[in-house]
């Protein structure tokens, strides 16, 4: 892979050359860490323009639910007590009201500068392009719906807005023009703002010429936010009569307003997609270049030796600022939050999982203690969009589950870099299944998906989560009603643990049923086609693919269990009388099976060899072959080698 970058100083507009302006606007600029998504925040500015720029659609017809819907929320900055909602207002006021007999425009916008100092230059301006959506958007409100509303007809009087808006239709065109140039100059800068710099160190020379092109972006799109602010609030003042008359005379009436005509308007916007078309070029330069510097860098994150899991963890997210995680819906975190504690990665779709699946998961990782400094684990979920860009959909699900899972997860997934989502799908083989890969506290790989062993045994079983840790458990384990169950049902668990013989068929409880079967088919996926037990799950799973019933028996901590389907189940009710009095000699798996199964004619000289384990309840065993109760005898092995 190898890319060239060049600096396109000939492309740029004779602004960039203003160096007492950048000086002047970058001693304003002192940011204190403060964050917005400004992704999103511009997505909402730009709903309002989509629906502001069609004045002339009814929309009686819209479904104001599925506008809501679709609309993006919970949009706020963080590292500091006001909202969202407050900033914009105090904006708005300096853009419309404050400071407004001032025609020294550039005056105005150095005042703003210095207001918007503690913000990243993607946050001044998208936050000034919300200031004034915010007053645009409730100007075409108004106009829309007053002829056929009272209220906004009445607050459309009070405000004398222009009810003839045919000779306005070239202004308001310029108008438009111009906030979709300020608007696309606006995503570029976000895109280079969003790129991981503190983690991918770029050329100083692209780096330093691309910041100026953005330092001048941000002065002309702030300054052209005030010249579209003052076009509104001429048209507000504008008396009806003015209207009616034609554009050409009340041009010429007018000439010496502070307000902008249409071919003002169009100059700025060719002035501000200028800078764009340069701010552009740099932007992709960079993103090249970060993107070749960080597929480098990931190549080999995992083949060094890490004190920590701090370096691979913040090159897996890289992004550009330190509260990286939330945690439900309010608590928003840092890496460095999982210092020191294994790191389960959930890589998946924004809808994660199957609601019963995600379910039973988070049932099964409910043993987190409340007190993080106690943990030993924590669960981090990365959403991958199934598309290059996220939708409005995908965002919604990642709202909710993000607000609502007891896990940490990214809190811009949309932000993450496109040569780590490649990195995820390529290594670690993601692709529409969720998977939950593991690092362990040095922040090395010790399992590429652990999702079925979470689902088969459990969070407090499972700690680590390696791939050691699973071979080692299915080492140890016996096929038995209490590992089938496995604290599924708290009243199944009593039962096991008071040695009763239970019997499992179908249930009511959908919940139950949903669990135990996603149980079951996580074993089959983690079992090695040698093991003995994935025959047992294999031979269950296999009962449920017919619609004739099943049913298992046998006590909870035994190995000897005896399944029955379809009208076996029915034949072994109907037997009652004949085994109920051999349950006591033989165990009731046993003495079912010697009056359903055919008898063994003659005799029989089957051995089997179980390994003895302290503590094991096992006082009887039936012979596979003739289904008699077997003799127990103690059988020792030397385990000395040859003589030589």
């Amino acid at each position: 892979m190898s890319c060239s970058f060049a600096i396109h100083q000939s492309q740029s507009p004779p602004v960039i050359k203003n160096y007492i302006l950048i000086k002047k606007i970058l001693l304003t600029h002192d940011p204190d860490g403060r964050h917005l998504d400004s992704q999103r925040l511009l997505h909402a500015v730009e709903k309002i323009m989509l629906y502001a720029s069609t004045p002339d659609v009814s929309v009686s017809g819209l479904n104001v639910d599925t506008i809501a819907m679709n609309y993006p929320t919970n949009i706020e900055i963080l590292g500091i007590q006001e909202s969202l909602g407050q900033t914009i207002y105090k904006i708005s006021n300096e853009i419309l009201h404050k400071h407004s007999g001032n025609t020294d425009i550039h005056a105005r916008v150095m005042i703003l500068f210095e207001l918007l100092g503690s913000y990243r230059w993607d946050a001044k301006v998208v936050l000034v392009l919300a200031a004034f959506a915010t007053s645009y958007g409730e100007f075409w409100l108004i106009l829309q719906i007053y002829p056929a509303n009272k209220l906004a007809a009445s607050v459309a009087v009070l405000k004398h807005l222009p009810r003839d808006l045919k000779t306005l239709k070239p202004r308001f065109k310029a108008l438009m023009l111009l906030v979709k140039a300020m608007v696309d100059v606006t995503k570029s800068l976000i895109k280079f703002e969003y790129l991981p710099l503190q983690h991918i160190k770029l050329d100083n020379e692209l780096l330093g010429f691309t910041k100026s092109v953005i330092y001048t972006a941000t002065y002309w799109i702030i300054r052209s936010a005030f010249v579209c602010a003052s076009t509104i609030t001429e048209l507000m003042n504008m008396k009806h009569d003015q209207t009616l008359d034609s554009m050409s005379n009340f041009y010429l009436r007018n000439l010496s307003s502070i307000a902008v005509t249409a071919w003002e308007l169009s100059s700025l916007a060719y002035n501000i997609s200028s800078i764009g078309d340069s701010l552009r070029v740099q932007v992709d330069f960079c993103c090249q270049q970060t993107e070749l510097k960080l597929h480098q860098r990931l190549s080999s994150l995992f083949n060094e030796t890490y004190v920590d899991n701090q370096e691979v963890l913040q090159m897996l997210v890289a992004l550009r600022d330190g509260l990286t995680l939330k945690d439900g819906f309010s608590s928003k975190l840092g890496i460095s939050d999982l210092k020191n504690k294994v790191v389960i990665v959930v890589v998946s779709k924004p809808d994660i999982l199957p609601l019963e699946r995600l379910f039973f998961l988070v049932q099964r990782t409910s043993d987190l203690p409340s007190n993080k400094e106690e943990r030993k684990y924590e669960i981090f979920w990365i959403p991958v969009s199934t598309s290059e860009t996220w939708n409005d959909a995908e965002e919604r699900n990642f709202e909710y589950l993000s607000n609502s899972l007891p896990w940490y997860s990214i809190l811009q997934p949309w932000s993450l870099n496109s040569e780590i989502v490649n990195y995820i799908k390529q290594e670690w083989n993601f692709k529409d299944e969720s998977i939950m890969v593991v690092l362990d506290p040095q922040g090395k790989i010790t399992n590429l998906n652990a999702i079925d062993m979470l689902l088969t045994w459990g969070a407090a079983k499972a700690c680590p989560f390696s791939t050691s840790r699973e071979k080692q458990l299915w080492e140890q384990e016996k096929w038995t009603i209490r590992f089938m169950v496995d604290e599924i049902d708290s009243l199944l668990t009593m039962q096991i643990e008071q040695g009763r013989n239970l019997c499992i068929y179908g249930s009511k409880d959908m919940e139950w049923i949903n669990s135990f079967w996603l149980r079951l088919v996580s074993m089959r996926r983690s079992l090695s086609k040698s093991h003995l037990i994935l025959q047992d799950v294999s031979s269950l799973l296999d009962l449920d693919d017919n619609d004739k019933g099943w049913a298992v028996m046998g006590k909870g901590s035994s190995t000897d269990l005896v399944k029955l389907r379809g009208a076996e189940v029915m034949e072994c009710m109907d037997m009652f009388s004949k085994w109920v009095n051999n349950v006591g000699r033989l165990g009731l798996a046993g003495a079912i099976r010697t009056a359903i199964e055919p008898h063994f004619a003659g005799p029989c000289s089957h051995t089997n060899v179980v390994t003895y384990n302290e503590g094991s309840s096992e006082e009887t065993s039936i012979c596979a072959r003739c289904k008699r109760l077997m003799e127990k005898v103690v059988l020792y092995k030397c385990e000395g080698g040859e003589a030589e």
